[in-house]
């Protein structure tokens, strides 16, 4: 089954299932198998992350339901249907500004926002924090200075027209693609979280307070 580059989540309800921690690590684990070529089960998974198959069943469900995951694979295994699992896609991009929603309350559109961006930087916060004590613990201090040179971090604000911001998210958007493709199979799983946003509040120049 044919993996897709990226996926665009524009409908509110998927966005609401994207938004819950423990799914977001799901979608990580089972993109890591897709991209390395192979297929994972629900127990696989659970033992991966040491969470009870009873437990992820109903994430599962809902991932498949709303397509971000797609069953690949079913054999049956000791008179029950065992399942094996692929992403759907190989990104996942959610319309995150959802305040502007005329479907939806405004104030219920802000919060989800909110908790769309909480949850993504959430996620991105504990696995630097598993990846630094696992390599405080395990990994040789000449490896450890090797992964020091790949580490990157930043902040900026940037003023731009529109037509420029729209330059540079297709440019930032190639240059992941690029790189998405690699694929070394000897090399470390890298996680890069982006968010590009304009700043309402922070004043225009000229302006005052």
């Amino acid at each position: 089954m044919q993996i897709e580059e990226e996926f665009l989540v524009t409908d509110l309800e998927t966005i609401k299932i994207i938004s819950d921690p423990l799914r977001v690590q799901i979608l990580e684990h089972i993109g890591l198998t897709s991209d390395q070529g192979n297929l994972i089960t629900v127990k696989e998974l659970a033992d991966t992350l040491d969470i009870s198959p009873t437990k992820l069943y109903y994430h599962i469900n809902l991932l498949e339901k709303h397509d971000l995951i797609r069953v690949a694979e079913t054999r049956v295994v000791s008179g029950i249907i065992e399942k094996r699992y692929q992403i759907r896609a190989r990104r996942i991009r959610a319309e995150l500004d959802l305040s502007q929603d005329s479907e939806i309350n405004r104030d219920e559109g802000l919060q989800l926002t909110l908790s769309s961006v909480s949850t993504m930087f959430d996620t991105a916060y504990n696995n630097i924090e598993k990846s630094f004590r696992l390599r405080l613990q395990e990994i040789a201090e000449a490896q450890s200075n090797l992964e020091k040179s790949s580490w990157y971090s930043s902040q900026s604000m940037l003023q731009l027209s529109p037509e420029q911001a729209q330059d540079f998210t297709g440019d930032l958007k190639a240059l992941v693609n690029k790189y998405s493709e690699v694929n070394h199979p000897e090399g470390l799983v890298f996680g890069l979280t982006i968010l590009f946003n304009p700043n309402y509040h922070l004043n225009r120049p000229g302006e005052g307070e």
